[in-house]
């Protein structure tokens, strides 16, 4: 399987620069009280740390799981890669995909997946895969009439996660709609656009 690699991974001067503001907004209690300065000094960069630690625990298992789980190497899937909501892989018979996690964060407002992506496949098998408890869907490639990238716009309404890169929409036969997200919309579509049986 080839597997696409995205660039969701947070780079080494983004977490440099978010520990120097944190830093930074640390300074003011100190001005304030040196004991209760020094005591949210920890805090923050202990939860700071946390989180740049557990975003890169997730995207490390995405990797992980691609490359060399059973539930994707051994089902001939020629194309795989993950967003930051799912694992998708393509094979001449199947869509699988895998979801991660259900909500997306906006301007620190929470939202449901389905909110941005409109159709996101939300009933699915429950399965424990690499240790994490998920859900999988799969769309037989039979059933498919036709799979395009999801242009700006023609999801949720949040300007501001709209891209040209956003995932892909797949339509089938019986014009049901699947919206999945992918920084590699092109290449997906093309993938499984190749696979659809011509009449």
């Amino acid at each position: 399987m080839k597997i696409l690699y995205s660039n969701s991974t947070i780079p080494k001067w983004a977490k440099f620069l978010t520990f120097f503001f944190v830093n930074i907004l640390c300074l003011i209690p100190l001005t304030l009280n040196i004991y209760f300065g020094l005591a949210m000094f920890v805090f923050i960069n202990w939860l700071t740390y946390s989180g740049l630690k557990n975003a890169g625990l997730l995207d490390k298992w995405k990797k992980t799981t691609l490359e060399k789980d059973p539930f994707f190497q051994q089902n001939n899937f020629s194309l795989g890669s993950y967003g930051g909501y799912s694992l998708l892989a393509v094979s001449d018979s199947i869509v699988r995909v895998v979801n991660i996690k259900s909500s997306i964060q906006v301007h620190r407002t929470n939202y449901d997946i389905s909110e941005v992506y409109k159709n996101y496949p939300r009933q699915g098998i429950d399965i424990v895969l690499n240790g994490m408890n998920v859900y999988h869907f799969d769309i037989p490639i039979e059933t498919i009439k036709s799979a395009e990238p999801i242009l700006q716009g023609d999801a949720g309404g949040f300007g501001v996660l709209n891209s040209v890169n956003f995932g892909i929409r797949i339509t089938t036969i019986n014009d049901e709609i699947y919206d999945i997200d992918t920084p590699f919309s092109k290449e997906f579509s093309d993938q499984i656009n190749s696979f659809i049986p011509k009449n």
